[in-house]
């Protein structure tokens, strides 16, 4: 399983190598190097007699689009596309520096959670900083690589560059929907009130959770107990479970998915709830020492 992303693919293209060559430089356009302004072409990059080196040119910023490399040749019914889709190399760089940093962090917590017990739940936070830049990277390289594909095989099949479908992720960030529909904006008012406490609760529970156990001494004439790795877990949990649905909620506004928004709200209702829970009882927990 290799540690970095990529994917390799063929297209089958129903004309000749020239004329596969004439629709790839028709979707390239060039970019200025002082200029900001994004070219109107789907792709960046150079055409070559048998081969091609492209950038895609997207409305939204993403530090993992791929780097687009292939060659063309003669096949059975026309022309044969190899395609290779790699990561940036300075972003790939970037990455390892960040897996590794998280790894080396998760390899020294569970040397300190094997000496010491009762800091078992430390090993996580490592893991999962470790888990988010993987996630992260694979997932954005994934829906950048499949969108590419779609656009190169329709380029190749005689679609014009001009009517290439183009990615819109502005709704990610949409959160006043001006124009939307009034159960839109109705559901959309009433989630970002019950998330903004539920996250501003379960930041305060985050927060007592890590400072619980301050005294690092272990003076054993002074009892004192520390979180309970459960404890750590739901908080963790908790968090990841409030990202996760403020991602949910833009798509299914996005999707006008309406039967999930009274889902929606009752989860981010239920993490908050939890999160105050948390907060209010069990001031000591955990094992005394």
């Amino acid at each position: 399983m290799p540690l970095f992303p990529a994917a390799r693919f063929v297209i089958d293209a129903p004309a000749a190598p020239d004329e596969v060559r004439d629709r790839l430089s028709r979707a390239v356009g060039r970019r200025q190097p002082l200029s900001f302004r994004r070219p109107d072409a789907p792709f960046t990059g150079t055409v070559g007699t048998d081969s091609f080196d492209l950038r895609p040119v997207i409305a939204h910023r993403s530090s993992f689009i791929p780097i687009v490399r292939g060659s063309f040749a003669t096949g059975i019914a026309g022309t044969r596309v190899e395609v290779r889709l790699r990561m940036l190399p300075a972003v790939a760089a970037f990455m390892a520096l960040w897996l590794s940093l998280a790894a080396a962090f998760a390899i020294g917590m569970l040397v300190i959670a094997f000496r010491n017990p009762s800091r078992s739940w430390l090993p996580l936070i490592g893991i999962a900083f470790f888990a988010f830049g993987y996630l992260l990277m694979t997932f954005s390289f994934s829906f950048e690589a499949r969108r590419i594909r779609r656009n190169l095989g329709l380029l190749l099949a005689g679609t014009p560059a001009t009517e290439l479908p183009r990615a819109d992720l502005s709704w990610l960030t949409d959160l006043r929907l001006r124009n939307a529909e009034v159960p839109e904006r109705r559901f959309n008012r009433l989630f970002l009130s019950v998330y903004g406490t539920s996250a501003v609760l379960t930041l305060l529970s985050w927060d007592r959770t890590v400072t619980a156990c301050s005294n690092f001494q272990y003076d054993h004439r002074h009892a004192f107990s520390c979180p309970s790795g459960a404890r750590i877990a739901g908080t963790w949990l908790l968090a990841a479970a409030l990202v996760a649905s403020g991602f949910a909620s833009r798509l299914a506004l996005h999707k006008r998915t309406r039967p999930l928004y009274p889902a929606l709200v009752l989860v981010v209702a239920t993490v908050g709830a939890t999160a105050a829970w948390l907060l209010t009882h069990h001031p000591r927990w955990g094992i005394p020492r």
